[in-house]
């Protein structure tokens, strides 16, 4: 008796043994065989908002608002198969701006009511890390077209001289990605971006609402020898974003 259930004994630890190995040889199979999918698509904002963020004495900037700000295309490389850490990628058009009060009495307007709208146009490449959906990255703004226009005057849009402009400019940027929508084809997402144009748009001393002024527009400083502080706006906005899935 006591042999049979030793023999018992065995045959069962060698079953559980074997069915073991198999759980796990599948399991390394699945792991192995998981494919690896890059995300290739395209993105556009819906809606803008942006701000000067430093200021002459002077001179004041209101938040501006405006719609398509940017568009253009996305990829997105995970690490490794499965991973929710990954490389972006985005190649497009970008557009950042502010409302400028130049002076208290601006456009016979007291109590800073006169404005007029800064806008800028840049062709943007931009590297980020993505951490399971948290972007992170820096984008390098090539500029393509800037304007500025007082919107409760007549008086057409006045194109600013691309050569006071930088020829690269730098901004830092974060985000999320947020996954709506998922098919075998491809994802949905929704596109949240903040960023902070750290390098300035203008070339050195070349930004003319960078200088100190008193209530009518009257530079306090010479503008040769003063320090006249450049265009840093930052931005935020929101889109969405469709990657079609390609496996490897």
């Amino acid at each position: 008796m006591r042999i049979f259930l030793t023999a018992f004994c065995v045959i069962a630890l060698s079953m559980t043994a074997i069915a073991q190995d198999g759980a796990d040889t599948n399991a390394t199979i699945d792991q192995i065989s998981e494919p690896y999918v890059l995300g290739i698509g395209l993105q556009v904002g819906i809606a803008s908002g942006g701000i000067a963020t430093e200021n002459a004495e002077g001179r004041k900037v209101n938040p501006d608002f405006w719609f398509l700000p940017t568009y253009g295309a996305v990829v997105y490389a995970p690490f490794s198969a499965g991973s929710k850490i990954g490389g972006r990628l985005d190649v497009g058009v970008n557009t950042t701006g502010t409302r400028t009060r130049p002076y208290e009495f601006y456009g016979g307007k007291s109590n800073w009511e006169g404005y007029f709208i800064e806008r800028y146009t840049m062709f943007c490449i931009a590297p980020s890390i993505n951490f399971a959906g948290l972007n992170v990255g820096v984008g390098f703004n090539f500029p393509m077209k800037a304007e500025r226009w007082d919107p409760e005057s007549s008086n057409p849009h006045h194109v600013i001289d691309q050569e006071l402009l930088k020829s690269m400019a730098m901004d830092f940027r974060i985000g999320g990605m947020i996954n709506v929508w998922s098919t075998k084809m491809g994802k949905l997402m929704v596109d949240i971006s903040a960023k902070y144009y750290f390098s300035g748009l203008y070339n050195d001393n070349s930004y003319i609402y960078g200088t100190e002024s008193d209530n009518v527009g009257i530079r306090l400083s010479d503008w040769e020898t003063s320090k006249i502080l450049n265009l840093t706006p930052a931005s935020a906005h929101i889109g969405i974003a469709y990657l079609f899935n390609l496996g490897f």
